[in-house]
Order: structure tokens, then sequence, then C-alpha cells
């Protein structure tokens, strides 16, 4: 029988997120689906359960479901599936624990960000997806991943924190084996139709340019500069548009004149400050700070 909730006592005990004792955002997450011509048609506001608290790091299970990261407890982020058809959700975890960036891995398990009550460690789980037990932490050698993409059922991109630097690397989850591809990245990871790590890496300028990496022959190719004032970014539609927000404006890539065109302005919905986008199909989720 599946359990409502996965309630989990184990402590442990070594950062790009808030401490426990710090306070949090207050962050909104909002379905916005899109017409053939897309523009918005439908926007849902998806978390009235929790107004005025954090709210965030949404990503796609499949069309119908989401996890995302919700302030439920003040001062403690627990994981949160949601169901876009029915307009539910379900808490998946409720610990001691701070949980952050949930992702599908694949059919039996999803993966967290937890960061322990010492408030330093910063450490990589995973946790079945019908809660069937308290879960294991990955990756042990390593107690300061801030984020992270699976790229397939074994292999899994980590961003880490050393010093002042936050290199990325790709781990292996059958032997916990890495190797180190970039010593400095920002936050947010896609994984292409193709299966290709996309990230951003830091210049000696400190602009950051799009990169992808290619798991197979581990080459690195350079796919467009990152646009100034975001480091947060999403591929969409069938042809993995380039998508990257500052404010309430959305830009798309375009290749052809190698420039960011605005796409999309969501400020006439109060979506002043977009912060995060996640895309699947003619869905966007969209993550606004608010003021």
């Amino acid at each position: 029988m599946i359990r409502e909730t996965l309630i989990l006592f184990v402590v442990l005990t070594s950062v790009v997120l808030p401490t426990i004792s710090s306070q949090l955002p207050a962050t909104d997450v909002y379905k916005i689906e899109l017409d053939a011509n897309q523009q918005p048609a439908v926007i849902y506001f998806m978390n009235d359960y929790n107004v005025g608290k954090y709210n965030n790091q949404p990503s796609f299970i499949n069309d119908t479901e989401v996890l995302l990261i919700s302030e439920v407890n003040d001062g403690n982020t627990d994981v949160i599936k949601w169901n876009l058809r029915y307009k539910s959700y379900k808490r998946l975890t409720s610990t001691v624990e701070n949980e952050y960036s949930p992702k599908i891995l694949n059919k039996s398990s999803f993966l967290v960000v937890r960061q322990e009550q010492d408030g330093k460690t910063q450490s990589l789980w995973s946790y079945p997806n019908d809660l069937s037990n308290s879960g294991s932490r990955l990756f042990k050698d390593f107690d300061n991943i801030g984020y992270f993409q699976p790229l397939s059922n074994f292999k899994i991109a980590l961003f880490t924190l050393e010093g002042e630097n936050s290199p990325l690397y790709i781990g292996n989850l059958r032997n916990e084996t890495t190797i180190k591809i970039s010593d400095s990245v920002g936050r947010c990871f896609q994984k292409s139709n193709k299966g290709e790590l996309i990230f951003m890496e830091k210049q000696k300028s400190g602009k950051f340019r799009i990169k992808s990496y290619n798991t197979i022959n581990q080459r690195i190719d350079d796919s467009a500069q990152g646009l100034d004032g975001s480091q947060d970014f999403c591929l969409f539609g069938p042809r993995e548009d380039l998508l990257m927000a500052v404010g309430p404006e959305i830009f798309k890539f375009n290749s052809n004149s190698n420039s960011w065109i605005l796409w999309q302005d969501l400020a006439k919905f109060g979506i002043l400050n977009i912060t995060r986008i996640s895309s699947l199909d003619n869905t966007l989720l969209i993550v606004n700070n608010r003021p």
C-alpha cells in the first residue's frame, strides 16, 4: 500500500541553497498552456495551498505530473507531486531536513538535493516513487552538491561548490565514479532529446555561455551567449529552442541572427520576476519571485 507521506528520520552530519535558519523568498509557480500560435491560452496558479511562501524548482515527470519544492512548514522545504489534470497535489516528503531540486530518475525513483541538519552538508538522495522506504544517499564522497541533472539511468551531472568555484562533474551511479568537465558553471541544466547535457559555463568576463556536452564522445560544443541578467534557461518545443527570462519577459534564441528575441511578456498577468522556466510540449512552468 502506497503511503501518502514519506517520513524520514535519518540524520547525517558539510552551499548555493538557503540555510535552515535563513529566510526563504516568497515564490509562486504558474502553469501556462500555449495555443497554436504559442500565446498564453490558460494560466493556472499552482500554489494556492502555500501562498506567500517558497515554491520552486518544478520539473515534469510526464505531461500530467510535476515535482516541485514547497515550504510547507516555516523554513522547511519538502517535495510535492502535482497532478496537472486534476489540479491536486500530494506531499512526498516530510522531513526535518530540507529537500531541493526534485527530478525524476526513472520509473522507480526520484532524486533530490538534501540539506542536512547542520545547514552545510548538501548531498544527493534517491527516494522510491512508491514511497516504500526512506531512500538512500548517493555519491557519499560529495557533501557539497548544489544542483544535478539525470542524463540516463546511471549517468548524472553534478554541480558542486568548491570554494568560490562551481565545478561540473559527470557521475556514474553504478560505481559512484566522477569526471570533471568544467571548472565553473551556472545552476541550470537541461537534457536534450539526443541525451546531451546543456549547461551554462562561466567565462573570465563573468558572463555565461550555453554549451552542450556529449556523454558518448565527451565533446563540448558552444551553443550561444547567455542572456545578461539570467542564469536559467530551458529547451522548448520539438526544435528545442533556447528560452531565457529577465523580469517579466521571456526571450527565445534565434540561431540565424545569433541573438535573443522577445518571445513573451507576462507582465500583464502579474508575473514580473521570472526566475525559472520548465517546458514540456506547449506547457510552461514558471517560477515568479514576489516583490
